[in-house]
């Protein structure tokens, strides 16, 4: 079989549409298209990615500049989303109960729309429908579930924010997740949000830095002294070692801010 990207991409989002799960579409990649297994995890992460982008540029939204915006997978998961996209046709406004049949359905993209407009509406079933997707390990399934917990304050699904965070190393559900925990004043965070101080990764460090700063987490004062030397700029990078995204200040600087958010003076330091 031809393994032009864009042949895998479109591969890519047919198996994820159906609900096939990611460890299936690896190793379907390495039988249909003879991918080392490394270069289809990296296919499959630029086709979800693409994914996700392309419902931005739809929107009108901009993206932020990354260096891998030219990757060949990312650019035509891009442009297939697109044309998906622009030749829909509008679907018919669904009652609530055809929403919940919706997301309760193997299809993984309604599944994604139905959450969204779920959301929206504010139903009864909302904080139920999002419980479910954030266990389902689907990532923009997981970030429209947080999205919707700020969105409704659905406060009685902080402690399973907690419990995605605990588990999670992305940086979207990271960023999300600390969202949620400054906005509802989430005391119950503090404990994780101080275990990822520890973190090896420096953006999971910076976003636990400034929700401890903000939630006025004075225990965590000894941790971010333990940082203040800490010149390391939080980034991300992608499975090629690619930057993606870079905070504007240093682990060092952040934890310096919070500690004066805690009300504590460094006139003696």
């Amino acid at each position: 079989m031809s393994s032009s990207p864009k042949e895998i991409v479109n591969f890519i989002f047919t198996e994820l549409n159906q609900g096939q799960e990611e460890d299936g579409i690896l190793r379907l990649l390495s039988k249909e298209f003879n991918l080392p297994l490394d270069e289809a995890g990296w296919a499959v992460e630029m086709a979800k990615t693409g994914y996700f982008r392309a419902s931005f540029i739809h929107q009108g939204q901009t993206y932020p500049r990354s260096n891998i915006d030219k990757d060949v997978f990312l650019t035509h998961a891009i442009e297939l989303r697109l044309q998906q996209l622009r030749t829909q046709k509008p679907r018919p406004v669904l009652t609530d109960d055809e929403l919940i049949t919706s997301f309760n359905g193997g299809d993984i993209e309604l599944k994604r729309t139905a959450l969204w407009e779920i959301g929206k509406r504010k139903l009864p079933a909302t904080a139920a429908l999002v419980r479910q997707a954030l266990q389902m390990n689907d990532l923009p399934l997981r970030i429209y579930a947080l999205q919707t917990i700020r969105n409704n304050r659905l406060l009685e699904l902080t402690e399973e924010v907690i419990a995605l965070y605990l588990t999670s190393s992305h940086h979207s559900i990271s960023s999300n997740a600390t969202s949620i925990f400054i906005e509802f004043r989430v005391q119950s965070a503090i404990k994780p949000l101080l275990a990822k101080l520890d973190s090896p990764e420096s953006m999971l460090q910076y976003d636990a830095i400034r929700a401890l700063g903000k939630l006025k987490a004075k225990e965590a004062r000894p941790q971010l002294e333990a940082l203040l030397p800490n010149t390391t700029i939080p980034a991300t990078y992608d499975t090629e070692g690619m930057l993606s995204s870079q905070a504007a200040i240093t682990l060092g600087e952040a934890a310096r801010q919070a500690i004066k958010e805690l009300g504590f003076s460094f006139r003696f330091w």
